[in-house]
């Protein structure tokens, strides 16, 4: 039992140093970093102030200043928990929040720094692991800026918190929220990717990497446990144990759920001062707020406000279950740690056999060559007539003599990992794109100007363009804006009769008769259901019926403003594509472009969430068999117990493939060494012969081949 809990106590050593070292390094390189060099998200400057205007509701008071007016006045002293390099404590004090802070962190190197820019301030630091060790005690107020999502064992972490405050005290929070150990949700994935495809590849340098990343996807998790173990460990299912021991008082959502993956990285590659640049991150911006406004993208970072409980929730059934699940998650997370360096060990071993492997590999290339050379000039000399008399005579060289040029089998793809870290010469046309993204690309390169149908794009993005389309029960422009966009080669305008028939009122002509790839269909008030079953004769095979529904209480507007943008709204929106295109296309085509397709994309996903206009159901049938339109995302896996145990059974095959290939390169370099020496063999054998072919000559045969020989030489 004791062995366990000294291993027990040096395992979380070992991590504390480890976080402790990470952090003292970020604190050393923040503090010589220019300011051109950003790398977090919200080091844009319109962001930040955005930040702001979100919390305070001015964009040139932070956090620490709506705390100030949450307090109304200075506390005595404020704690300051996971402090860093100091930056949140001195502005605590300029802020006039307090008269003095106590600031603890893991990192003895942050500390240090911390004490250095403190100078004479009445601030005083303390060194200790907040999930273990004791708090300082009796705060008015605790301050947790960006700390709490890197604490593991939160009801230990939290029962000290409660522990440290007055019997009123006050615990704010300003925290990442979002999805542990940065596994974005599909939904995160599909819209921030979307924008990061449609960027020119030099803004995809990512400064924390340091390379070209083509495509936004998940970070890997055991590359973060082995930079920084405690980065967003649990942050997905923290705040729930918060509200365990403290009551909320205020939260404000911050969001972030599509600009903090976007940005993280690559936001130093974008120019402040440039217009396009300023316009492509606020499109993202106005996404980001306005879908983190209606609920449908979580926030990833809130601002929160609470009071100490009464008494903390100790002993129950939530606190064990809680330990619980800290142990579980550290010791998953020391296992991931204990694979990764078994699989180190095991590709160290296995690094000598690829080099091996690969010198063989050239040695035998270049034999290869050799015998080549050796087949074509002992064949030059084989092509006299004489000599293949003589050789019919004398029978120097019979079929099938000699060894037989070998050459080793090429390496099985697959068992030698390549190395990804590297940026692949991808071109802007091979990168990761939606169908949504096509779309609007395709509209901004090469749409006149005109009306916008954002339902046409959304049908483009799911079903790809139509030849031919009947429009009913929208406005006339509608039909040419349709044409005119490139959403179809082909429209036509009709109404449903109140028998359920379809009338075409244009064109008049043949081309209006149908059938027609794609129907879409506006229901006005009072219109027979059996008009679906008139509109089904219309379709040609595979065809398919899209359903354009208002919600109620739209004034009985027949026309879906939450797709559809007139000739003079698109006109007037922000951005115009044209606009943009025209005025920035000497300076930087390819990011005007993007812009403007970043700008219907936005409006796009807007209309399609119902926050564009109105709102809109859209619904799509096939002939003869109504299905629905497009398939929702599956769900995210965003308990971090299961994600981690996933990645322990990934490690786990990658080491045991990486034994499995360490017996096939040992196997590969046997037969390449086989084919060294059967080729050197081949070439000593082809040697021999030349020297023999240039050695003999008619006069060591018999007198009469020789002499028959000359005959035939000297007749050609």
């Amino acid at each position: 039992m004791a062995e366990t809990i000294d291993a027990r106590a040096a395992a979380d050593e070992r991590r504390a140093e480890k976080v402790g070292e990470h952090w003292a390094t970020y604190a050393r390189e923040g503090e010589g970093r220019r300011t051109d060099e950003r790398l977090e998200w919200n080091q844009w400057t319109p962001v930040r102030e955005a930040i702001d205007q979100r919390i305070s509701g001015s964009g040139s008071r932070n956090v620490v200043g709506h705390l100030a007016d949450c307090l109304r006045q200075p506390v005595p002293r404020v704690l300051s928990l996971g402090c860093g390099s100091g930056s949140l404590d001195r502005d605590l004090l300029e802020q006039g929040v307090c008269e003095e802070v106590v600031g603890v962190d893991i990192s003895q190197g942050a500390l240090d720094t911390a004490r250095r820019l403190a100078g004479d301030l009445p601030i005083s630091y303390v060194r200790l692991d907040m999930e273990s060790e004791p708090l300082p005690r009796r705060f008015p107020v605790a301050f947790c800026m960006t700390t709490l999502h890197h604490i593991n064992d939160l009801g230990s972490f939290l029962a000290n918190v409660h522990a440290s405050l007055d019997e009123e005290g006050l615990f704010a929070l300003y925290e990442y929220v979002g999805p542990s150990r940065f596994q974005w949700t599909p939904r995160q994935i599909r819209l921030a990717g979307d924008i990061y495809s449609l960027l020119p590849p030099r803004y995809r340098f990512n400064h924390l990497p340091r390379l070209t990343e083509y495509e936004l996807r998940r970070p890997d998790i055991s590359g973060m446990i082995g930079v920084d173990p405690s980065e967003a460990v649990r942050s997905g299912e923290m705040m729930q144990v918060v509200e365990r021991y403290f009551e909320r008082l205020e939260r404000r959502e911050v969001g972030g759920g599509v600009l903090f993956p976007l940005l993280t990285g690559i936001v130093a590659n974008f120019d402040e001062e440039d217009a396009l640049d300023r316009e492509f991150i606020d499109l993202a911006m106005r996404l980001d707020e306005a879908l983190t406004g209606a609920g449908v993208m979580p926030s990833c970072f809130n601002f929160e406000l609470y009071r100490r409980r009464p008494e903390p929730p100790g002993g129950t059934r939530e606190e064990r279950l809680e330990a619980e699940r800290a142990g579980l998650v550290r010791r998953q997370e020391e296992r991931i740690v204990e694979l990764n360096r078994e699989l180190e060990e095991a590709e160290e071993v296995n690094r000598p056999l690829v080099e091996e492997f690969a010198r063989l590999q050239r040695e035998n290339l270049a034999l290869s060559l050799a015998v080549e050379e050796s087949l074509e000039a002992n064949a030059a000399l084989k092509d006299d007539r004489w000599f293949r008399a003589l050789r019919w005579v004398s029978g120097l060289v019979r079929r099938g003599d000699g060894p037989r040029v070998t050459v080793p089998a090429a390496r099985p793809r697959g068992v030698i990992g390549t190395d990804t870290r590297l940026p692949m010469p991808v071109s802007v046309e091979d990168r990761p794109r939606s169908a949504l993204v096509r779309a609007v690309e395709r509209y901004a390169r090469e749409s006149a100007r005109g009306s916008v149908l954002l339902w046409a794009l959304w049908l483009e993005a799911s079903f790809g363009r139509s030849d031919s389309a009947l429009l009913l029960g929208v406005e006339p422009g509608t039909a040419w804006a349709c044409v005119e966009s490139g959403a179809c080669g082909r429209a036509a305008l009709g109404r449903v009769e109140r028998a359920g028939d379809i009338v075409i009122e244009w064109p008049s002509e043949d081309g209006g008769a149908g059938p027609f790839d794609v129907v879409v269909w506006t229901p006005r008030p009072g219109e027979p259901a059996g008009a679906a079953l008139s509109i089904e004769g219309l379709l040609a095979e595979g065809g398919r019926l899209v359903r354009l529904s208002v919600p109620p209480g739209d004034g009985g507007s027949t026309v879906p403003r939450g797709f559809v943008l007139t000739e003079e709204a698109w006109l007037t929106a922000r951005p115009n594509v044209h606009a943009v295109e025209a005025h920035h296309r000497d300076s930087d085509p390819r990011m005007a472009q993007a812009v403007a397709a970043l700008g219907l994309y936005v409006e796009c996903v807007l209309a399609g969430c119902g926050l564009g206009g109105p709102g809109l159901h859209v619904e799509v049938f096939e002939r003869g068999e109504p299905r629905a339109g497009a398939s929702r995302d599956p769900a995210a896996v965003d308990d971090i117990a299961v994600l981690q145990e996933m990645e322990l059974g990934r490690l786990e095959r990658r080491l045991a493939e990486s034994y499995e290939a360490r017996e096939h390169l040992r196997k590969l370099c046997a037969d390449a060494s086989a084919a060294v020496a059967a080729n050197e063999s081949t070439i000593d054998y082809l040697e021999r012969e030349r020297s023999i072919l240039k050695s003999r000559g008619p006069w060591k045969y018999p007198w009469w081949v020789a002499f028959r020989l000359r005959e035939r030489k000297g007749g050609r």
